[in-house]
């Protein structure tokens, strides 16, 4: 556990040494995350997540503060349980935009590793962006990611849990290619198996490879409801 905290604190005090240049972006992004069983080994998940940008910037001290609705992502994933701990699955994000939508699909693979006070969670995924007027781009992702039990073995029902989450997407378009990482920790409630809230800061950067960095910071609230 001790080796996962250090990596993910060090990923962080990184980024943060990036911070000196680029442009920024603050806003929220509130989830509701729905998963249904729809037999033992199949279950299908579906997350609204709407963005709400509220001021940018750059680190030269220019800013503006404008609050508005930037966009909806509806993702639905259907996932099959294929061992102890691991899923497959494949899926489809629509994202609404102010004057289009853009399609997205997806394929993903994913398996946890329980350990004393704690779970790690790897997922590996590839997506596919169609947008009108742009060419297609796919992405190759890997996440990294930890509920982190305060008071004992597991996570009990009326517990609050750390959650660390670490993410790197490599993408390619038109013959361009970026890197963008996110780090996302979170602070989380437990009710019981069926929900779950939790709140965190959704950090992410990209453009720093051959570009002026981009770095996104959203306060992030996410509910999950399992039916």
């Amino acid at each position: 556990m001790n080796r996962y905290v250090f990596i993910f604190i060090f990923g962080v005090f990184t980024i943060a040494g990036m911070c000196a240049q680029g442009t920024y972006e603050v806003g929220a992004i509130p989830e509701f995350n729905l998963g249904v069983k729809l037999s033992e080994v199949w279950k299908m998940d579906v997350e609204f997540a709407p963005r709400i940008e509220a001021f940018s910037g750059d680190f030269d001290g220019n800013s503006e503060t404008d609050i508005f609705f930037d966009l909806l992502d509806v993702t639905s994933v259907l996932n099959r349980t294929v061992g102890v701990d691991a899923k497959a699955g494949m899926g489809y994000l629509a994202r609404f935009e102010r004057e289009r939508v853009v399609h997205r699909f997806l394929q993903q693979y994913s398996f946890t590793n329980p350990h004393y006070g704690y779970r790690l969670g790897h997922r590996f995924r590839i997506d596919q962006t169609f947008r009108p007027d742009e060419k297609f781009e796919f992405r190759a992702r890997y996440r990294l990611s930890s509920d982190i039990s305060l008071n004992g073995e597991f996570i009990d029902p009326g517990e609050i849990y750390i959650k660390l989450g670490n993410e790197y997407i490599g993408s390619w378009q038109d013959g361009d290619s970026d890197l963008e990482i996110r780090v996302v920790p979170s602070l989380g409630y437990y009710f019981d198996d069926a929900h779950k809230l939790e709140l965190g800061v959704d950090y992410r950067i990209d453009s720093f490879l051959n570009a002026t960095a981009s770095h996104r910071f959203w306060l992030s609230v996410g509910y999950y409801l399992s039916l």
